[in-house]
């Protein structure tokens, strides 16, 4: 009998990480899908490298001195011109760093909730015993479970702030396409 519930929770368990998984690709959505359609973002020793997905011709980049280029070439700026450049920069990097910062603390919650599933399974191989039973492995699941499903609210509501810097960031970079001729002009945003 024990042996059947064992084989039962390994079926339960595999069966909830499957539809974790599953829920996972169903409900996830760009942060700045309508922002950033449109171009391709890298960043290279600090310098912001912005790409239209649909040229190759076109590479704008933004030095940490807030220095606009476009295809190489230096870009004259007036002071409203200079101060719009630094905010788009600065806004720009904080997105980069938040969203770097939230995935890999995602990737940890991920992999701990992996060796959760693991190691319940090793815990079910106790079962097999007298001294532990179905409600001493619930017990202790439950526990890691909780202090994982916490730290995930918390990384959700920064997620949930990035959401908010990028929907303030939009504005920015509609000012940024709409101020800067040579922005404008290229017609990337």
């Amino acid at each position: 009998m024990k042996k059947a519930w064992v084989v039962l929770l390994a079926l339960i368990l595999f069966a909830s990480l499957a539809y974790g998984v599953d829920y996972k690709k169903k409900s996830s959505h760009s942060l700045m899908g309508r922002t950033f359609d449109k171009v391709e973002i890298e960043v290279e020793d600090g310098v912001l490298i912005i790409t239209p997905r649909d040229r190759d011709d076109i590479i704008v980049e933004i030095t940490p001195e807030h220095e606009l280029f476009i295809n190489g070439e230096a870009i004259e700026l007036n002071d409203d011109q200079q101060e719009l450049v630094k905010e788009y920069y600065e806004g720009l990097s904080e997105i980069i760093d938040s969203a770097m910062h939230i995935g890999l603390r995602g990737a940890k919650i991920g992999v701990k909730g992996v060796m959760l599933g693991m190691s319940a399974l090793v815990k079910m191989v106790k079962l097999l015993g007298d001294d532990y039973d179905s409600q001493d492995l619930e017990r202790e699941i439950e526990k890691e479970s909780k202090k994982l499903e916490a730290k995930a609210k918390r990384l959700e509501a920064e997620a949930e702030e990035l959401e908010v810097l990028a929907e303030r960031f939009e504005k920015t970079q509609k000012k940024f396409a709409r101020e800067i001729k040579e922005i404008r002009e290229l017609d990337i945003f």
